[in-house]
């Protein structure tokens, strides 16, 4: 009786009848009527029978379920359950909404999910009169029209359990709206599912030409397949991310190595994250004080070039012109702030304007919401350097040294980056052995150069970190935008002079 009642009033009360069954008030209700039946009837039969049957009767048939009807829709109001723990899994249940009729008399059909407390309303695009509702659940319906409506009712009702299934641990009602109102099951599991995510990811990587990135990608996405075939976010979790970080220990991967392909698989977890796909709570990096999972970061020995060393390669004379291309571009990289070779060699005659130099990192082009690009004066040897090397044609939009051209594709720009900074690095190379430099004198070197030189001439460190393009001091950013241009041009002159002692 008590199933019927909870079960039949109302599909959404469905879901109520196990805590209705384990209420300890229904239990004692139940025990202490018998208790008393019992107790009355043995005490005076005659006068039970003729005053009590009937007050009990009533009370069995009615009243106790009455209550349990009572219970079941006090235990679907989220505002009234509190202290009662509900059940961590989402249910779906189809409503005929009566509390307010359409202008057309009939009722809306409306899809319930509950989770947590938690019930949203989802409209079925469909309405129903009284008649035509209870006519749905019978078992041979003659009429056409409404068993069409109802094959669509039950199609909506089983895309809300297929998105709640796909969902599983991670389901929230927040993921569930998005899915429903705009999304097919196979796109669910689709967001669920890691690979899936990074290879989407790399698709658009690779239609916005960022090449090197996508291999870095690439790269992070085959050593997680290699560790595990199939991935859900909801498998990312602390233990997961310190058990891969310790398989690639064992794979002699380096903490850098280790760090980048992390890095990249956080990214992925963070545009999940941004979709609402998995849950905040889950979310498993951070700090590890915090009981998350904290990125390892290498602890690289930064090594840069004394005066010594730097004066030696300014006045060499090198042995063939190949060598010589080599230097003028590491010399180029340490004039211009430690500038990256990917960014020399996008430089356009159209980045200089007057006595300075312009240019946005590449590196940040595509994900810094404020572009402001760097200022460089234009100093006696960088301008010597462009005059030797730059190309002919100094048109606006034209490569200054050549590298790279209008017609190549991301792929060949890629590729020919990459070949030219190892070209550059091993003569630089074997010019730093000549010359008895025992520090490795890659571009990486340069870069480092410029900084440190300037922090060994009491350039402060807010200066340079503007020079780098570097975002992440905040601290100094009020003052950072105070550097006159007179001032660039001191500093520039104090490299400049260093080739003359």
């Amino acid at each position: 009786m008590f199933a019927r009642l909870c079960l039949s009033s109302d599909p959404g009360e469905a879901r109520t009848l196990d805590p209705l069954i384990k209420s300890p008030f229904l239990a004692f209700s139940q025990h202490f009527t018998i208790v008393i039946y019992i107790t009355l009837y043995q005490y005076n039969k005659i006068y039970f029978e003729k005053y009590f049957s009937l007050f009990f009767t009533f009370f069995f048939l009615f009243f106790i379920p009455l209550w349990c009807k009572f219970w079941c829709k006090f235990s679907n109001d989220p505002q009234s359950m509190e202290g009662i723990k509900y059940d961590a899994k989402a249910t779906v249940n189809i409503r005929f909404d009566k509390r307010r009729p359409l202008k057309t008399g009939k009722y809306p059909i409306k899809v319930e999910v509950y989770f947590m407390g938690q019930k949203r309303r989802y409209e079925a695009k469909i309405s129903l009169t009284e008649t035509e509702w209870e006519k749905m659940s019978a078992p041979k319906l003659k009429d056409e029209e409404l068993k069409e409506k109802r094959v669509y009712i039950k199609g909506i009702e089983k895309k809300a359990l297929d998105i709640v299934k796909d969902l599983g641990d991670q389901f929230t009602m927040d993921s569930f709206d998005i899915l429903f109102l705009g999304s097919e099951s196979k796109l669910v599991r689709n967001k669920q599912d890691v690979y899936a995510a990074f290879e989407a990811y790399i698709s658009k990587l690779r239609e916005e030409g960022r090449i090197g990135t996508e291999k870095s990608y690439e790269a992070a996405l085959k050593s997680l397949r290699q560790f595990i075939s199939k991935l859900n976010f909801s498998d990312v979790t602390v233990p997961f991310l310190e058990a891969y970080e310790g398989y690639m220990l064992k794979q002699g991967k380096s903490v850098t190595t280790i760090g980048i392909y992390l890095r990249s698989l956080r990214t992925i977890v963070n545009i999940a994250r941004s979709e609402k796909v998995i849950n905040e709570e889950r979310y498993p990096f951070g700090l590890k004080s915090r009981k998350k999972y904290e990125i390892p970061r290498a602890n690289n020995i930064k090594k840069a070039l004394d005066e010594s060393a730097l004066t030696k390669i300014l006045v060499c004379q090198c042995q063939n012109d190949d060598e010589a291309w080599a230097r003028d571009m590491w010399l180029f990289s340490f004039y211009c702030n430690g500038m990256n070779m990917a960014d020399i060699f996008h430089l356009k005659y159209g980045n200089m304007k007057g006595e300075f130099l312009y240019f946005v990192r590449q590196k940040t082009i595509r994900t810094k919401k404020v572009k402001e690009p760097i200022e460089i004066y234009l100093s006696e040897p960088i301008r010597e350097i462009i005059e030797k090397w730059g190309t002919l044609d100094k048109s606006a939009d034209n490569y200054v040294f050549g590298v790279f051209n209008s017609r190549m594709t991301p792929e060949e720009i890629y590729r020919i980056r990459l070949n030219t900074i190892r070209s550059i690095n091993h003569y630089m190379n074997n010019l730093g052995k000549r010359l008895k430099i025992d520090v490795p004198t890659t571009t990486y070197v340069a870069r480092h150069s410029w900084a440190t030189t300037l922090l060994r001439k009491g350039i402060s460190t807010a200066y340079i970190s503007k020079g780098f393009g570097h975002a992440s001091f905040s601290t100094t950013e009020q003052y950072l935008g105070g550097f006159t241009q007179d001032q660039k041009k001191s500093v520039a002159d104090l490299l400049t002079n260093l080739a003359h002692g």
